[in-house]
């Protein structure tokens, strides 16, 4: 072997390894977390009529202050707070769960409340709905990787 050919080979095998380690890791990395229940309801709401779209992002602006990810995070503190207290308190943790559960029926009582409002139209475009299930990956049975039609 001449010694450009020796480099070559070197420099090859350099490329490939980090080429490797690149889809390696892009395959290997923790899945996105879902989206905050308000992004994926506003989804929802880009793929409705425009008539059906207003009244969901009524309802969405309804229950918002339940909806917003900050508000999640400190939900999920206090509970987190609650939990490792010494001395336990029962009654702080129930409440703590109770507005963590709150936000978590959020999302359905948004659906529920905008769904006997909508057209035909507009349950049938939500009923084909797919949240997405991570990057490069497409949004379900029939649908499109990215965001959803307009």
């Amino acid at each position: 072997m001449t010694k450009i050919s020796t480099w070559a080979l070197i420099a090859s095998l350099g490329c490939n390894a980090f080429l490797g380690a690149a889809i390696a890791t892009h395959f290997l990395k923790d899945p996105p977390p879902p989206p905050p229940p308000g992004r994926m309801l506003e989804e929802m709401a880009e793929t409705l009529p425009p008539e059906d779209a207003r009244i969901m992002r009524q309802a969405i602006a309804t229950y918002s202050t339940l909806l917003t990810k900050e508000r999640h995070e400190e939900q999920f503190q206090r509970l987190r707070q609650t939990l490792a207290a010494d001395p336990f308190n029962a009654d702080a943790f129930r409440a703590a769960e109770a507005e963590l559960r709150q936000r978590q029926t959020a999302m359905s009582d948004v659906i529920l409340e905008v769904v006997p409002r909508l057209s035909a139209e507009g349950r049938k475009k939500l009923s084909e709905f797919r949240p997405p299930r991570g990057p490069g990956k497409p949004r379900g049975p029939g649908e499109q990787d990215g965001p959803p039609p307009r």
